[in-house]
């Protein structure tokens, strides 16, 4: 390393200490705001009975869940080529997520508006919202993803995670009052646009924490005069081929998406089987928000002292247990505590999957690593989605689901077992 890359590494380490605390709170508190934004719209619960309330076919309830982490995915592999020649990540991305929150505004006001006249027209709304808005997310991803390791150390990335969870889980509270209310008054197109239009006001105020974050000096990852296509293929090629630990990985996540054979489908089943109203989601946002709160806690803590794999193979069994157990519970409060489960295994699964792919990528290649990361689990998505369709279509009961998606989640956890905990030093940065 020669001696001005040298000094600009020292000066990156120095930016990161000085400014710590404060990006710190910043990083937090604007995800927790995102995060509880979604939780008025979210993808598990929310959406699914409002595309069925619409008319909606089952592939589509079934594509829900997955198509803002589709569309997350999908572009990361072709910008991270120009990412890594960005020398600043921060105005990257605060461009991308302006639009990528603006596309909740033009939903709402088609539900509240347009939809009731037009229910064809709230379904597109409904379907389109996150696929736009991951789209346009999924842009600047892997530049947000490196904006976050540029300015928060190893040994804090797992309590940051959890820290914006936990804010979000308390938005999360908020919102499961909200949607109760708001479904009771206004069921159907309208109260699912209000929710739509909450969740724009609530990323808005997040997009603003997130101007005020203190971006640190890092050279460029790539400085290449020109991009060559041939040659970043087969740098990818030649990674995946050369670390084991990131082949493990990348098989975790083509079968990430195997929940979601069945979850789209457990709230509908949830309410089905209890014989409740729709305002009853808010409930099941409640428990599950209770469940991320503890969730988050327990991954913060395990995934600061020992990284990111113990709290990842944690969340995946709490997965395979509730996946198992879902098909079988009948009662109100067995409901519940699958619910408060979820939670649990979805905060620590968040918490985990951000931390250890942080760490298994070297800083000279981070970018590229997370990209292939992302890409890779865009294709398990692009699987799930048909099979699980065909599944519905054929007529498969959400037991037999829930059995297809634990076998998914049992190989996952098998290979994730095999996986090498990448945090084999002390962190380089030490915060008192």
């Amino acid at each position: 390393m020669c001696v001005n890359t040298a000094e600009l590494y020292q000066r990156h380490r120095d930016d990161m200490r000085k400014n710590l605390r404060f990006n710190f709170l910043a990083h937090g508190i604007e995800g927790g705001l995102f995060t509880g934004a979604i939780a008025f719209v979210d993808q598990t619960i929310v959406l699914p009975e409002a595309v069925h309330s619409l008319g909606g076919p089952g592939w589509l309830i079934a594509a829900t869940p997955l198509l803002m982490i589709i569309a997350f995915n999908a572009p990361t592999i072709f910008t991270s080529i120009w990412i890594e020649r960005l020398p600043k990540m921060h105005p990257f991305v605060l461009v991308t997520g302006f639009f990528q929150r603006i596309v909740f505004f033009i939903a709402g006001m088609i539900l509240v508006f347009l939809a009731k006249e037009n229910p064809l027209l709230g379904l597109l709304a409904v379907a389109l919202t996150p696929l736009i808005s991951g789209f346009l997310g999924g842009i600047g991803m892997t530049a947000w993803q490196e904006f976050v390791a540029k300015t928060i150390p190893e040994n804090k990335r797992s309590s940051l995670w959890a820290f914006r969870n936990i804010f979000g889980a308390a938005m999360g509270v908020v919102a499961a009052k909200v949607i109760q209310w708001t479904l009771a008054a206004h069921p159907g197109a309208v109260g699912f646009g209000i929710l739509h239009l909450i969740a724009f006001g609530v990323m808005m105020a997040s997009w603003i924490v997130f101007s005020l974050i203190r971006e640190t000096n890092l050279p460029p990852q790539n400085t290449a005069p020109r991009i060559d296509w041939s040659k970043y293929w087969s740098q990818l090629a030649g990674m995946v081929r050369k670390d084991r630990n990131l082949r493990l990985f990348l098989y975790t996540r083509l079968l990430a998406s195997t929940p979601f054979i069945c979850l789209p489908f457990l709230s509908i089943h949830t309410l089905k089987t209890l014989d409740q109203p729709q305002e009853f989601l808010g409930w099941l946002i409640l428990m599950s928000t209770l469940g991320g709160v503890a969730g988050n806690i327990v991954g913060g803590v395990i995934g600061d002292y020992a990284g990111g794999k113990t709290v990842m193979v944690v969340s995946t069994a709490g997965f395979l247990i509730m996946c198992l157990a879902s098909g079988l519970v009948v009662e109100q409060w067995q409901f519940m505590a699958l619910f408060v489960l979820m939670g649990v295994a979805g905060s620590m699964q968040a918490v985990s999957s951000m931390t250890l792919s942080m760490e298994l990528a070297p800083m000279h290649q981070r970018i590229s690593y997370l990209a292939t990361m992302s890409f890779t689990g865009l294709i398990g998505s692009l699987v799930v989605v048909p099979v699980t369709a065909v599944l519905k279509e054929m007529g498969w009961s959400y037991f037999q689901l829930s059995i297809v998606a634990s076998i998914g989640i049992a190989l996952m956890l098998i290979i994730m077992m095999r996986i090498k905990e990448p945090r084999t030093s002390v962190p380089p940065f030490q915060v008192s």
